[in-house]
């Protein structure tokens, strides 16, 4: 009697702990899944810098240009080298703070897509 109590104790606490839905986004393909549409985002711009760990966007949204900073890592998907003065999309999620770069691909291919609501105006602007 302890151990079906006990079973269905834990199974009642596995089931109230509901998965996260960032936890399944990856963000690297457009269009998100519903479950995603609040976790990843997408910014087009023009490199203000790059490194190898850091990529800095300039990007004009209601007329006023803003800088976003976003973190490059690894697992970063690159279509391309991000270079100062070319014009990119950079899909993101954003991680304790900092849009975490998923994606970085031309501007051109992804302009004829939906745009998904940016998170630009919200954080990670960088001075």
């Amino acid at each position: 009697m302890c151990r079906n109590v006990a079973k269905l104790w834990f199974l009642a606490l596995l089931l109230s702990s509901p998965l996260r839905a960032d936890q399944n986004c990856k963000c690297d393909v457009y269009p998100w899944p519903p479950e995603c549409k609040d976790v990843c985002f997408k910014a087009t711009g023009t490199v203000v810098s790059s490194t190898e760990k850091e990529l800095i966007l300039s990007q004009k949204v209601d007329d006023k240009t803003t800088q976003i900073k976003f973190v490059l890592r690894p697992e970063t998907k690159k279509d391309l080298t991000p270079e100062q003065g070319k014009k990119l999309t950079v899909y993101y999620r954003v991680d304790k703070g900092q849009n975490i770069a998923t994606r970085v691909l031309a501007a051109e291919e992804s302009k004829n897509k939906a745009t998904p609501k940016s998170a630009a105006k919200l954080m990670g602007s960088a001075g």
